[in-house]
Formats: structure tokens, sequence, C-alpha cells
């Protein structure tokens, strides 16, 4: 696949930005609105970041949904029924995260019942859900408390989501008329705080159906987002080639410019464009390839694992230089697709060492040289890709820097021969 095919947002695979799907291939819709709530006193007193909600805007765009506002409230009942209100009325689409746990200032799940008028009830789901926490607990060697019994009462009629990461699950309410409020479609999601079950639900149960709900709404697209994902030049580099180019290209053709953006992720950089009529997406797709082209990476998140995972199943990998960043990488990626999404990680299938002393029969080792700012891939019968890392990797902070060693050894695994990051002295070989 030719460098430069842009992202789009496709409806059969799981999250994550991807570089294999072309824009006309895809319809948007953009006019739906949402919203992301985050419950807690730690979050506005300023003791944990709300990660959250990074995560979350960021898996809705993918949707084609517009997130217009975040806001964080302390666990006080009446700042929360203000901000459900208020937000409800807003927007279609509202995410609420936190509060859902079985302590006393958890009580998210009976505010938002209350103000969208719903009882709170026990039935056989209920059951379900909590000898699910009941065996969970007791997996960990805690006895259930009463308390926790809080965890499975739900608002009547929602949608529930089994969290297998967490106690806390997560639930929907969706189109239920709201007294007082705005009269739109609605979806309400309510889930636990802990990023790693957010993630968890959003991946396994989530996203599908709130995707079957966005489509069946049959919003109009005023706006086509296309995406793609760089390596090698910092975001303002490429800043500052993109902006005065792209103005005078507008300019040139009459036409309202589109509106840009970036997002830097080591040792990424993603290029957004937003399109509005008459814009077309294969002559913007052109127009970016002969500009950018020679660093846009060619295979997707997807492509990625998957072929990492085919090329390491029954092998031994023996890391010397991520410091576990690699297999960590592997194990949070999206799911490929076949891939069981319920299952706890990537099926990883094979054996991993990371020490500095050399194990026995490794097939495959993860090498860096300070020296030259070099990451390898080697095979132990002697086959070996390399990269050199740019300077603005070696200048980062040690974990930034370590983000960079894992992912050049991912995409080298996968097969990228990265002349992205070729220099005028060292040269990227194989």
């Amino acid at each position: 696949m030719r460098p430069g095919k842009p992202t789009e947002i496709p409806t059969d695979m799981p999250t994550g930005v991807r570089t294999d799907v072309r824009a006309e291939d895809v319809q948007t819709k953009r006019a739906g609105l949402a919203a992301i709530l985050a419950i807690g006193t730690e979050l506005t007193d300023g003791q944990v970041v709300n990660s959250n909600a990074a995560s979350i805007a960021n898996w809705l765009a993918e949707l084609n949904v517009k997130v217009v506002e975040h806001r964080s409230v302390p666990d006080e009942r009446e700042a929360m029924r203000s901000a459900l209100r208020d937000l409800l009325d807003r927007v279609q689409v509202l995410v609420v995260c936190g509060g859902l746990g079985p302590t006393a200032d958890d009580f998210t799940r009976e505010v938002l019942a209350e103000v969208v008028d719903l009882q709170l009830v026990w039935d056989d789901r209920s059951d379900e859900i909590w000898l699910q926490i009941v065996e969970r607990l007791q997996r960990r060697g805690v006895t259930p408390q009463e308390n926790q019994k809080k965890q499975a009462w739900f608002p009547k009629g929602a949608r529930i989501f089994p969290n297998q990461e967490g106690t806390a699950a997560g639930f929907a309410l969706i189109d239920v008329p709201m007294n007082g409020l705005s009269d739109h479609p609605r979806y309400v999601l309510a889930l636990p705080g802990p990023p790693h079950e957010v993630a968890h639900l959003w991946k396994t149960r989530v996203r599908a159906d709130l995707e079957a709900w966005i489509r069946k709404q049959g919003w109009p697209s005023n706006e086509t987002l296309m995406v793609w994902r760089t390596l090698g030049r910092g975001e303002g580099s490429l800043d500052a080639e993109l902006e005065p180019a792209l103005s005078q290209w507008a300019g040139e053709l009459r036409r309202p410019r589109p509106q840009t953006g970036y997002r830097a992720h080591a040792p990424y950089v993603d290029l957004k464009l937003w399109l509005t009529k008459p814009w077309q997406s294969a002559e913007v797709d052109a127009w970016m390839t002969a500009r950018f082209g020679l660093w846009m990476i060619q295979q997707s998140e997807e492509q990625l694992i998957e072929r990492v995972l085919t090329l390491c199943s029954s092998k031994r990998v023996w890391d010397r230089a991520s410091s576990g960043r690699w297999l960590r990488r592997l194990l949070g990626a999206s799911p490929p697709r076949g891939r069981n999404v319920s299952s706890p990680s990537n099926s990883i299938d094979f054996d991993y060492f990371m020490s500095e002393t050399e194990p026995n029969g490794w097939d495959y080792a993860i090498e860096f040289d300070a020296s030259t700012q070099r990451v390898s891939w080697r095979s132990q019968r002697g086959e070996m890709k390399s990269a050199q890392l740019p300077e603005l990797a070696g200048l980062w902070p040690s974990e930034r820097h370590g983000v960079w060693i894992a992912e050049v050894a991912l995409l080298l695994a996968a097969g990228e021969s990265l002349p992205q990051l070729q220099s005028t002295t060292l040269k990227t070989h194989q």
C-alpha cells in the first residue's frame, strides 16, 4: 500500500487511528454533539488527572460525534444534578465517568436516576452482575460486603455492560424521555472511573452499541474528517509547512480553508483535516501525499499488531531495549480484527524475556545502541532491521524516549523499512 492513505472512521474496525481506509469509502456523520462528565473530588482537587476525557473524546471523534465540552464535578449531589441537567439539555451523547463503586461517595447511579426520573431496580440482570462481583472478589480472597450490592442496581430500562476488569458494570440510558429537558434523542452512558476499565468496556461492549445507535439517527454529514499518521517530524515542523501551503491552495481555488488539527503521541504526529464542500477527499489525499508522503506510515495499527503477533507466534523474544514497553504496547493495543475482544490480552502466545542476560534459545531480540541512537530488531539467524531515532526523540525525557524505542521496534518487526528515519550519515538498512 502506498504512503498517504488517509484515515477514516470505519464501522467494522476497533478504535485507533488507521491509515488503510480511504475517505471516499466511508460516510461521515458529524451532526451529533457530545459531552464528557467526570465525577470525583479527586479530579477537581487535582489529585488525579482526568485521562478518561482525552481517550473518550478521541473514541467519539472516530464515530464522528463532536465533543463540545469536558466537565468535572466533585462528589457532591447538587453539583452532579446541575451538570447533568445542563449537559443533557444540550447534547445527544453524554458520557459520565466515575462514582459507580460501592462506597458512600459513589452515588452517580442514584443522582442520574433522579435527574432522568427513573427508579433504580434489581432484576434478573442484577442477579447476574452480583454473581460476577462475588466471584471476582472471591478470586482475590475478598469477602463480599453488603454495601457492594449497590453496584448491581440500575435505572429501570438501562442497557447493562458487564465489566470483566472490575466490579462496577457500565450502563446506558437510550432515548429515555426526560421531563423539563429539550426533546431530542439521547444516549447517556455511565462508566466506572479507572481508565483501564473504561478502555475495556469501550472496546468490548460500548463502542459497537453506541455506533449502532448513531447510525440509526441518520445525522446529516457536513464535514469529512481525514487523518494521516506521520513519523519522524515534530508537530511544529509539520505545522510550519502545512498551514501556509494549505491557505495558499484554498485561496487559489477560492474555497473555504479546511480546518486543521495535530495530535502528537510519541513517536507519531497525526495530521487532521476537516473537509466541507466542495472539497473532495481524493484531491486532498493526493495533495497531502505529495507534501508529506515520505513521512506517512503505511500500515494501520491493526496491521502492525496482527503482523507482529503472527511473526512472534510460538517464539521467544528477548527485549534488551524497551524496559517492557514493547510488550505493554502489544497488550494495550486494540485487538486485531477476528481476535476475541473479550480476552484479557491480544492472545499473546510467545515467550518474552526482559534482561541483560541472554536467555537460551531466543528467536528475536530488540536492541538499542545509545551511541548511535539506533533501534534494532534482530533474529538469532542474523537477519537485522534497524533505524536511527531522530534527534527530537533523543532530546525528549527518558519515558518518551523509551516509547520511541518500543514503537520503532514494533514497526521494524511488522516489516516497515522506516525511510522516515533516514539521516544523511546513518541510513535505515535491512
